[in-house]
């Protein structure tokens, strides 16, 4: 700043300055200061009684440590506490004593109380930080933690940056990474639109998601404040003087807002300065380095909005609706029937339908070239369209095809916006409702006439009450006026700068008192049925829609969307008959949280009567459980009332009964009763009975509640009794899951509103949201149910899938109960569980092997192939399959569709291990037992029906045609034989399998060496395209065949000592005989036609001439007999010796040898063993006659 203008020169000539006038100048500049600066301290002295005195006090460092009462349980705040005392202590460079001191200060209730307890030990700084984390903090489990993460959601009077600050920590405790925190984040968020800009983004970590929140916070917060003069113009009847008000009131505040901002500028002396943010200038004068320009537009530097070169027309819009409200105009859009759907937004203001250009180019539409102009709000100059195309839009159940304006992508947000060329089309309707916009065609409308009176309204003058009221300068203070008869107090607001005194009768204002208009009581509208609630199938034709529509709501009854909806029904009540004795149990612990939830539900339901006060002796505990979709369910401990009530037994229907009645049906449908048991009431003696308590209060129920032992059966009775009529042939039902198969879509209206019948005379009612109707197929008790037939759910599949492998045996049946529930999908279940299943007897120790692995392999396999049984019909050609081994049963029943398809078609699977004693029996006796044993098991479905028993083994065929036989076989066989086939006599092509059985014979598994032929002989597993993968070979490495084969001789050697062992130690040494013995040989019997009994069972007697190996002898009659051949050598086992009795005779060589002196028949095994006895006691002796026998 130049001193004055005589000390200034120009035209670039140097100026010269004298010394003597540069120091009166400075002089008289002091003093020109020191004359302002007094001024203005006379002017602060004058003002001092008018300008408030405010004292500020410094916080004192004690103040940075809150206080701690160890009551709450929390870890986390113990920690803190322990923490901000330490830093506090450690910022100050307190002693011990001093950190003692203050930590005491700060500690209140049972805190103190521990701290007071223990002062005496607590002498030092460790051993107070020690003995406070023993105390009050504990390592949380990963389960807790979790746990509170989820539970932690944005308040609605927090700040988004506490909760996501909070909500960071505690997913950092967890240790989950950048994309796993933003989603948690985003769950928890309270506004929903906030969480869906965010989840469109991608963020790398924490600190670009929190940029991210703030620039969405900075956004509304400008728009809020740019907008907030546009209101939504609801339909109200209000007169020209209110309007001329509300503009009065407007302007008023735009002055305000001006005042405001000068007055904001005089405070701060001066402009502000938009490069360095400062007051005192502008930033045309700003010393500070000029900040670059940055263009709005188009996120560049270098230039501002005036100059970007990517100015375009701009689409300004004004929004006059919350987040919330604008939401539902976006709809899912279907252009074409294409499956992916795009974002569209409802615009019933608009004239065209707009299209983005990617987005006609995407789905391949034709663009015509057409030019249209378009004008939108906000901006003066016109929007040039690039083309027109004709598509089907589909919006919910509408689907129209209109023409569409194709733009530019920068014209435009969304993907489409959709204006009256669909929302005006012919029989299309949509209702608004609070937060959903629907579309259907000839929609009903759910409003009802009702008479609102007029307003009358009433204007009063307000006027002061005392003598006088003093309104100091810039105040607001609360004054009694008088209106009409009425007394009152108003606040009154002076904003100008000096005292107002107001005198008794002044005129403040006026008051209208308007007549209350009634209010209708949500409770009074009937939410209706709408096509978006419905759960229907794709094969209904809109009309069809339409109709299922009209009948749900003709019935809208028989629904229940929320508690007061539920339905109770008078048909039966439950009743609980005990010992009398009241059954006391104390409220389970739970945390902060849990109380609350526990609270709300119990508040829930006493607000709607399912529970009530109660003064009853009994009480059982309540704990919460997590339900499929991660809500809370509470559940009353009823274990103790149960192991004393008085059990009742009802049948419940079984789901082969549902499958054989399924047949030809293609349409299904399902419906699920809302919460059925409590639309069952109690009586006044069973509701006592029922009361628990919480950590808070206690009550009791009014309706039959989950966890009593006879519900089950009641619920159960009571669909029988009023389902009865329907059952087999209009429904089935299965507790509170009914299912109605139909055959076209007329069948299932009609057996549905039969249904609906009912439930609307029983007064129960159902949960729409779990209702499906007319699905091709739908998830039934465990099974997808379809027109081909029954598999596996997905959901159990998955199960399956996902199921490691067994640790124990716990696991191990946690598995068999998982699988074997599909056990009637996999022929020979038994045979291939049997590995697994050896594990858990009880003297076998738990070893898993390749057997094991196999085993278990094989069933995820063939379950997650998800298997189809074909539905069960009575009048198809039915075959029962059977087949047996020493390892287990198994049968098939199997049907063809009789559709030209001769192919044969699983319905059910049976299978069973065979036991130890099973295991010895004879393959013939085997293959009996399994079609004996399976057509017990399929008995339900063969009764009354003409079907065929196929098994392997022709024996079982002509076992009618042995004479003798076993008694038990022969009586089965006798019954069966009429049904019987062997598959081996009709199947001419079995030399065509020979390989395959070479093939899968060198890859089974053998028990002896522990390994297959193959892998002995090559040294690795092959793999195979067909059956189940048994091995499969990763690497390329092969195993050394030496090494396996020098292994597998050892095995084989210590198996044959085994059973050489075990062989020795149960066979009886063979009786052994010398040349020239006298011997007889076992005789088969002739055949005579006549009863063989009498026949001798030995021929003989014989001599030995040549003893052969093997324990077998040549043998030669002492005389020929002529015409008759007889075998010469036989073995040891049919040979019984000759010795000579102890009263034998001499041998009269004239005498014939008498047939009397041959030993008489008697039993095989018998006899043998006492003739072993006999002849190892004493020494045999030859007969007289044999001396002259010449060998």
């Amino acid at each position: 700043m130049p001193l004055n203008n005589e000390q200034t020169s120009s035209g670039g000539t140097s100026t010269q300055f004298d010394v003597n006038e540069l120091v009166r100048a400075l002089l008289e500049q002091n003093r020109l200061r020191e004359q302002q600066m007094d001024a203005i301290l006379s002017k602060l002295m004058e003002n001092k009684s008018e300008v408030p005195v405010t004292t500020t006090m410094l916080p004192t460092i004690m103040q940075t440590i809150p206080k701690f009462n160890g009551e709450s349980g929390d870890t986390d705040v113990a920690s803190e506490w322990l923490n901000a005392l330490n830093t506090a202590s450690v910022l100050n460079k307190w002693p011990d004593e001093c950190t003692l001191e203050a930590g005491r200060s700060q500690l209140e209730g049972a805190a103190k109380q521990w701290y007071l307890s223990h002062m005496d030990q607590l002498d030092t700084v460790s051993k107070f930080t020690a003995a406070f984390k023993a105390m009050f903090t504990s390592r949380e489990s990963v389960t807790e933690t979790w746990k509170k993460m989820s539970e932690r959601v944005q308040q609605r009077d927090e700040t988004v940056f506490a909760y996501f600050h909070e909500k960071v920590r505690m997913c950092r405790r967890l240790q989950l990474n950048a994309a796993e925190t933003k989603k948690m984040i985003c769950i928890g968020l309270h506004s929903r639109e906030m969480s869906t800009a965010l989840l469109s983004n991608g963020h790398v970590d924490e600190a670009e998601l929190l940029t991210d929140i703030r620039t969405y916070m900075e956004v509304e917060a400008n728009r809020s404040e740019r907008f907030s003069s546009v209101v939504t113009h609801k339909k109200r009847n209000i007169s020209s003087g209110s309007v001329r008000k509300v503009s009065d009131t407007s302007r008023k505040d735009d002055d305000d807002v001006s005042t405001k901002v000068n007055t904001l500028r005089r405070e701060k002396e001066g402009p502000r300065c938009y490069n360095c943010q400062l007051y005192g200038h502008i930033a045309r004068d700003c010393t500070q380095p000029q900040k670059p320009m940055h263009c709005k537009k188009c996120d560049k530097s270098g230039h501002t909005i005036k100059y970007c070169k990517a100015n375009i027309p701009e689409v300004n819009v004004v929004c006059t609706q919350t987040k919330g409200q604008v939401m539902c105009y976006i709809k899912e859009v279907r252009i074409n029937e294409h499956d992916k759907p795009i974002k569209g937004l409802i615009d019933t203001g608009s004239a065209y339908s707009i299209l983005r250009k990617s987005i006609a180019v995407r789905y391949g539409l034709h663009v015509e070239p057409k030019r249209v102009s378009m004008l939108v709000y906000g901006n003066t100059q016109s929007v040039e369209s690039c083309g027109e195309t004709w598509a089907t839009i589909s919006i919910d159940q509408v689907s129209e095809k209109i023409p569409l304006i194709v733009v530019d992508d920068r014209m435009q947000n969304y993907d489409v916006i959709i204006g009256r060329t669909f929302t005006e089309c012919n029989e299309v309707t949509f209702i608004k409702t609070n937060e959903q916009l629907l579309f259907a065609y000839g929609m009903r409308f759910p409003y009802h006439d009702d008479d609102i009176p007029p307003r009358d309204p009433q204007v009063y003058d307000a006027r002061i009450i005392q003598s006088i009221e003093k309104l100091p300068a810039n105040s607001a203070k609360l004054v009694e006026v008088l209106a009409g008869d009425q007394q009152m107090e108003v606040m009154i607001i002076n904003d100008s700068i000096k005292e107002v005194e107001l005198q008794h009768g002044a005129k403040v204002g006026t008051i209208r008192v308007n007549n209350k208009t009634p209010q209708i009581s949500d409770d009074d509208v009937v939410e209706q049925i709408t096509a978006e609630k419905v759960n229907m199938g794709p094969m209904l034709t809109e009309t069809e829609i339409c109709a299922l529509l009209e009948l749900l709501n003709s019935y809208r009854m028989c629904f229940a969307f929320n508690l007061k909806e539920l339905g109770c029904t008078d048909v039966i009540q439950m009743d609980i008959v005990d010992t009398g004795q009241p059954v006391v149990g104390r409220p389970y612990r739970a945390s902060a949280t849990e109380r609350e939830t526990i609270s709300r539900i119990v508040k829930e339901w006493k607000d709607v009567g399912i529970v009530t006060e109660t003064n009853s002796p009994y009480a059982s505990p309540v704990l919460l459980v997590t339900k499929k979709d991660g809500d809370a369910r509470l559940v009353v401990d009823y274990r103790k009332l149960n192991s004393q009530t008085v059990r009742k037994v009802f049948p419940t229907p079984n789901l082969d009964d549902h499958l054989e009645s399924l047949y030809g049906a293609k349409l299904f449908t399902t419906l699920d009763l809302a919460s059925g048991y409590l639309q069952v009431p109690l009586t006044e003696t069973a509701k006592e009975k029922t009361a628990f308590v919480t950590p808070s209060e206690s009550g009791q129920f009014e309706r039959m509640v989950f966890g009593l032992i006879n519900a089950p059966y009641e619920f159960s009775r009571l669909m029988q009794r009023i389902m009865s009529p329907l059952r087999d042939k209009v429904a089935m039902w299965y507790l509170d899951d009914i299912l109605i198969p139909s055959t076209t879509s007329d069948d299932m209206f009609k057996r549905l509103k039969q249904v609906l019948e009912v439930l609307k005379e029983a007064k129960l009612t159902l949960k729409l949201s779990k209702c499906y109707f007319a699905y091709p197929e739908v998830a039934y008790l465990g099974y997808m149910l379809s027109a081909d037939g029954v598999r596996p759910g997905e959901q159990k599949v998955q199960a399956i899938q996902q199921y490691p492998r067994p640790r124990n045996k716990h696991e191990v049946r946690r598995f068999f109960g998982l699988c074997g529930f599909f056990r009637r999908f996999i022929p020979r279940y038994s045979d291939i569980a049997r590995p697994i299943s050896e594990l858990l007897k009880d003297k076998v120790p738990y070893m898993w092997t390749t057997l094991q692995e196999v085993a278990f392999q094989t069933m995820r396999v063939k379950l997650v192939s998800r298997p189809v049984l074909q539905l069960y019909n009575p009048t198809a050609h039915t075959e029962v399959h059977c087949d047996a081994s020493s390892d287990g049963l198994s049968g098939m029943l199997l049907q063809r569709n009789g559709d030209g398809d001769n192919q044969l078609h699983l319905v059910h699977a049976v299978s069973k291990k065979t036991t130890p004693e099973e295991r010895n029996y004879h393959s013939s006796k085997l293959e009996l037992m399994a079609v004996v044993w399976s057509l017990n098991k399929l008995r339900h479905y063969l009764i009354g029906i003409k079907f065929l028993i196929i098994t392997d083994c022709q024996a079982i065929v002509h076992l009618n045609t042995q004479k003798t036989v076993n008694p038990q076989v022969e009586r089965v066989n006798s019954t069966l034989v009429p049904v019987m086939q062997s598959a081996m006599g009709s199947d001419r092509t079995w030399d065509r399998h020979i390989s395959d059985v070479e093939c899968h014979l060198n890859n089974a598994y053998n028990k002896t060496i522990g390994d297959t032929p193959f892998h002995v002989l090559f040294g690795y597993y092959p793999s195979f395209r067909d059956g189940v993968l048994h091995h499969v070979t990763k690497v390329d490495e092969w195993d050394s065949t030496a090494e396996i084969q020098s292994k597998i001789r050892e095995r084989i050697t210590k198996e044959h000592q085994m059973w050489k062992q075990r062989y020795d130690s149960r066979h009886v040494k063979p009786m052994q005989y010398s040349i020239g013995e006298v011997v007889f040989i076992r005789k088969p019997p002739d055949a005579t036609g006549e009863s063989t009994k009498l026949q001798f069972k030995y021929r003989g007697p014989l001599v030995i001439t040549d003893v052969l190996p093997n324990d077998t002898y040549r043998v030669s009659a002492l005389r020929t007999e002529a015409g008759k051949r007889y075998a010469t050598v036989v073995h040891v086992s049919h040979i019984k010796g000759y010795h000579l009795p102890d009263n034998e005779e001499p041998f009269d060589g004239n005498k014939d040898n008498e047939q009397e002196d041959v030993p008489t028949a008697v039993n095989e095994e018998v006899e043998q063993t006492e003739s072993v006895k006999i002849h190892s006691k004493r020494e045999r002796k030859a007969p007289v006659w044999h001396a002259s026998y010449k060998m």
